[in-house]
């Protein structure tokens, strides 16, 4: 009896410790945690349980301790069957707008060669330089025609973005799509190909 007393003090001790979430970002107006309808700026325990109304319905929080943002999606928070946002947040590796790292053409390529889901941009920090004559750009199927697309590089980093769904200066609708990410080297003449299963899929800004 001690012992599962010990046990489930712990166990809260152990929840109580973690810092509070604030929401920063919602496609809908509200959204259910708890029972309770939030809103942007509202507050919350990482012990929440969160009730999702659609497959892309995105929720941005920020941890009001660290400032460590998340991005949760409704789709891949749903496939988790988690009980809570904590148990989900521990489970998964960090995704976010606000960037990640990879040093090598493996690690970054290993990095790369998943899905990713954003709001804004997905700004992806590596350690390869990057200048006028070193960078990295992106190619996509579109209408069954490959579509080759600057991208914003910047000290060793490049970010994607709603931008790139933009055709001989037409926006076109943005849809998930399949990536090719490559390096080109102009002063040795080299191009890498990165990765070419980089899933994306660009959350909307509000649902209908």
């Amino acid at each position: 009896m001690t012992r599962i007393l010990f046990l489930i003090v712990g166990i809260f001790i152990s929840l109580s410790t973690y810092a509070d979430y604030r929401i920063v970002f919602l496609n809908t107006p509200t959204i259910k945690i708890n029972g309770k309808s939030l809103k942007v700026n509202d507050v919350f325990h990482p012990s929440a349980s969160v009730e999702w109304t659609s497959p892309k319905q995105a929720m941005k929080i920020v941890d009001t301790a660290s400032g460590e943002q998340r991005l949760l999606i409704a789709s891949q928070y749903q496939k988790s069957k988690v009980k809570n946002i904590q148990s989900y947040i521990s489970g998964v590796r960090h995704l976010s707008s606000r960037g990640i790292g990879a040093s090598n053409i493996v690690a970054l390529r290993a990095t790369l060669s998943d899905h990713f889901f954003f709001t804004d941009s997905l700004k992806i920090e590596t350690d390869f330089p990057t200048d006028n004559k070193r960078f990295f750009y992106i190619s996509y199927t579109y209408n069954g025609k490959e579509i080759n697309k600057m991208i914003p590089n910047n000290n060793g980093s490049f970010t994607i973005s709603q931008d790139i769904f933009t055709i001989d200066g037409k926006s076109i609708p943005p849809f998930d799509t399949t990536l090719s990410v490559f390096y080109i080297d102009k002063t040795t003449g080299k191009v890498t190909l990165i990765t070419e299963d980089m899933a994306i899929t660009l959350i909307p800004d509000h649902l209908e």
